[in-house]
Protein backbone atom coordinates (compact mmCIF):
# COMPACT_ATOMS: atom_id res chain seq x y z
CA UNK A 1 0.00 0.00 0.00
CA UNK A 2 1.57 3.40 -1.08
CA UNK A 3 1.27 6.23 1.19
CA UNK A 4 0.31 9.41 -0.20
CA UNK A 5 0.64 13.21 0.90
CA UNK A 6 -0.65 16.49 0.66
CA UNK A 7 0.84 19.46 1.32
CA UNK A 8 -0.16 23.14 1.30
CA UNK A 9 1.01 26.61 2.63
CA UNK A 10 -0.11 29.63 3.06
CA UNK A 11 0.37 33.18 5.48
CA UNK A 12 -1.50 36.20 5.77
CA UNK A 13 -0.24 39.28 7.06
CA UNK A 14 -0.76 40.14 10.76
CA UNK A 15 -2.82 42.41 12.56
CA UNK A 16 0.12 44.51 13.31
CA UNK A 17 1.59 44.47 10.13
CA UNK A 18 -2.02 45.54 8.49
CA UNK A 19 -2.32 48.66 11.31
CA UNK A 20 1.75 49.98 10.15
CA UNK A 21 0.95 49.55 7.06
CA UNK A 22 3.17 46.71 6.27
CA UNK A 23 3.70 43.47 3.69
CA UNK A 24 3.58 40.11 4.67
CA UNK A 25 7.26 38.94 5.32
CA UNK A 26 6.84 35.13 6.11
CA UNK A 27 8.19 32.87 3.43
CA UNK A 28 7.69 29.51 3.09
CA UNK A 29 8.72 26.31 0.91
CA UNK A 30 8.10 22.57 0.63
CA UNK A 31 9.47 20.34 -1.64
CA UNK A 32 8.97 16.84 -2.19
CA UNK A 33 10.47 13.60 -3.92
CA UNK A 34 13.66 11.13 -4.47
CA UNK A 35 12.36 10.01 -0.98
CA UNK A 36 12.46 13.27 0.80
CA UNK A 37 10.23 15.69 1.98
CA UNK A 38 11.42 18.92 3.35
CA UNK A 39 8.98 22.43 5.01
CA UNK A 40 10.97 25.19 5.83
CA UNK A 41 9.08 27.85 7.72
CA UNK A 42 11.16 31.58 7.37
CA UNK A 43 10.04 34.61 9.72
CA UNK A 44 11.13 37.58 7.95
CA UNK A 45 12.79 40.95 10.11
CA UNK A 46 9.94 43.62 10.00
CA UNK A 47 12.91 46.67 10.49
CA UNK A 48 14.73 45.08 7.42
CA UNK A 49 14.17 46.66 3.85
CA UNK A 50 12.90 43.86 1.80
CA UNK A 51 12.77 41.10 4.63
CA UNK A 52 9.87 39.40 2.58
CA UNK A 53 12.40 38.65 -0.43
CA UNK A 54 15.03 37.83 2.01
CA UNK A 55 12.52 35.00 3.94
CA UNK A 56 10.63 33.52 0.98
CA UNK A 57 14.36 33.63 -0.89
CA UNK A 58 15.50 32.04 2.46
CA UNK A 59 13.19 29.23 2.43
CA UNK A 60 14.20 27.75 -1.20
CA UNK A 61 17.58 28.05 -0.65
CA UNK A 62 17.48 25.85 2.68
CA UNK A 63 15.03 23.67 1.43
CA UNK A 64 17.34 22.86 -1.62
CA UNK A 65 20.51 22.48 0.53
CA UNK A 66 18.90 20.16 2.76
CA UNK A 67 17.38 17.89 -0.43
CA UNK A 68 20.69 17.95 -1.94
CA UNK A 69 22.43 16.75 1.21
CA UNK A 70 20.08 14.01 2.00
CA UNK A 71 20.59 12.47 -1.56
CA UNK A 72 23.99 12.53 -0.58
CA UNK A 73 23.73 10.63 2.54
CA UNK A 74 20.05 8.88 2.35
CA UNK A 75 18.64 9.30 5.73
CA UNK A 76 17.68 12.47 7.76
CA UNK A 77 19.88 10.43 10.55
CA UNK A 78 22.85 11.30 8.57
CA UNK A 79 22.64 14.83 7.38
CA UNK A 80 25.69 17.00 8.02
CA UNK A 81 24.37 20.27 8.82
CA UNK A 82 27.78 22.18 8.38
CA UNK A 83 27.88 21.06 5.06
CA UNK A 84 24.38 22.13 4.76
CA UNK A 85 25.40 25.66 6.10
CA UNK A 86 28.00 26.10 3.82
CA UNK A 87 26.04 25.27 0.53
CA UNK A 88 23.56 27.92 1.86
CA UNK A 89 26.49 30.53 2.34
CA UNK A 90 28.04 29.48 -0.81
CA UNK A 91 25.14 30.00 -2.86
CA UNK A 92 25.18 33.28 -1.21
CA UNK A 93 28.58 34.65 -1.99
Amino acid sequence: MSKQWMFAGGSTIGRDHRIVPRNNQDGYHISAGGGCTVGVVTDGCSSGMHSEVGAKIGARLVTRAVRAEYADVGTVRRLRWRRIQGHILGTLY
